[in-house]
């Protein structure tokens, strides 16, 4: 089943889930994100909101200057950044919802994972944080040019942001002020994800790749060997292997489990791929690469982990890493060897976005053919396709594994109820 959201007067480039549920953000090149709430049953022909609500919420007031109005990154929080005494037993946190168990309960002292806050970075250089109800709580403002990449903390107490005038900011989101500013790049910054709660990695036009940590004036790593852009890069916390392992791709990258040998989850595993065709692996051991991926005949786009391994919640299933290319093809890669596992052709077009389910059992695809496919990978092939009316710049996956969102290029944002 299908559900059309209309309202967007641009395209939409980007869409990310809430964890708190059925809360989808959006944002576009009208100078606006949208947050919609979707309800639980929908219609296969809904083409008018029928079954959604809507906050609206306005990055410029009055008159739209045309060259700074795109929202282009948002992220939901996470994590809670209050002190868990800062609030009574059963009781949520005033500013992300999330709860504190009774003691004695079965689930004492586990704090339920809610996005009650959304940030969003903007074409104008300026971070905004919001509340699910279109409440502007902050307005982040010390970057001199576009913000590319923004991204939460693991504790929600801290929000990273990359501009394309070369630098990078760690904001201390309770106190609305910058916490440190890292200028190593000597191009704009395409993506940034955090290792942990005090160190994280930048990627750049320039060809590297910078780990910086909080109160150090120098890269604590520093990973070169990308021969053209470095757009994406993804950490992963998941690997059955021991040690510090790193996966670097092309426009983003995030941290993924990893069990090391003191079985500690770490931020250990990097993606990044790039224009020069290739998505290598790294490891903080060493600098070069530990794996070089090699199989696509075209720039790569994007890069995914999935949510599989030791480490995570499906931890007797296999890590990969998934691969989207301007070639048409998705290709899924074994991250301990290093080998393609399978490509993954449907597509006629470049594929600009892949998300697992969290189930780890399927993938979907989006790509400018128009077309959403969701593919098995136990039998790497495609098992639904929904063809849209505009190219397709971003898919993801809600933490149920019931519904996708996609993002389409015709301004509208598609809402696919999915059960297999």
């Amino acid at each position: 089943m299908l559900s059309f959201l209309e309202g967007h007067t641009s395209e939409v480039c980007a869409c990310a889930w809430s964890p708190a549920g059925s809360i989808l953000a959006s944002g576009s090149g009208d100078s606006m994100a949208r947050i919609w709430t979707i309800a639980d049953v929908m219609s296969r022909s809904s083409l008018q909101n029928e079954h959604s609500s809507v906050v609206v919420l306005k990055h410029v007031k009055g008159k739209t200057n045309e060259k700074n109005k795109d929202v282009t990154t948002l992220d939901w929080n996470k994590f809670c950044s209050a002190p868990p005494a800062s609030y009574p037993s059963g009781m949520g946190c005033a500013s992300c919802g999330h709860v504190k168990f009774k003691a004695g309960s079965a689930r004492h002292g586990v704090f339920r994972v809610e996005g009650r806050l959304l940030a969003t970075g903007s074409y104008d250089g300026q971070a905004r944080i919001w509340s699910t109800n279109g409440k502007l709580k902050s307005i982040l403002n010390k970057h001199k040019g576009p913000i590319f990449s923004l991204k939460w903390s693991k504790k929600g107490d801290y929000i990273l942001t990359g501009s394309v005038y070369k630098t990078a900011i760690v904001w201390d989101v309770k106190a609305e002020e910058w916490k440190q500013q890292f200028e190593f790049h000597s191009g704009p910054i395409l993506d940034v994800d955090w290792r942990n709660n005090v160190s994280f990695a930048t990627s750049s036009s320039d060809n590297m790749i910078y780990v910086c940590k909080f109160g150090e004036s120098h890269p604590i790593k520093t990973f070169s060997g990308h021969q053209k852009v470095v757009l994406l890069f993804l950490f992963s916390f998941s690997s059955g292997k021991k040690g510090d392992m790193w996966v670097s791709a092309k426009h983003y990258f995030v941290w993924a489990k990893l069990t090391v040998s003191n079985g500690t989850p770490t931020g250990s595993l990097l993606a990044s791929c790039s224009d020069d065709i290739t998505a290598k692996i790294w490891s903080m051991k060493q600098d070069k690469y530990v794996h070089d991926l090699r199989e696509h005949a075209k720039e790569i786009y994007t890069i995914r982990w999935s949510p599989t391994g030791p480490g995570t919640n499906n931890p007797n299933k296999q890590l990969l890493l998934a691969s989207a290319s301007f070639d048409t093809t998705v290709k899924l890669w074994d991250v301990d060897q290093g080998r393609l596992i399978c490509s993954l052709n449907g597509h006629r077009g470049p594929v600009y976005s892949v998300a697992f389910g969290p189930n780890g059992e399927y993938l979907v695809s989006g790509s400018l053919d128009k077309s959403m496919h969701i593919w098995s990978l136990k039998e790497c092939k495609i098992v639904k396709t929904y063809p849209g009316s505009g190219g397709i710049f971003e898919v993801c996956w809600n933490k149920e594994g019931n519904k996708i969102a996609a993002s389409f290029a015709d301004n509208t944002v598609c809402v696919l109820d999915f059960r297999m």
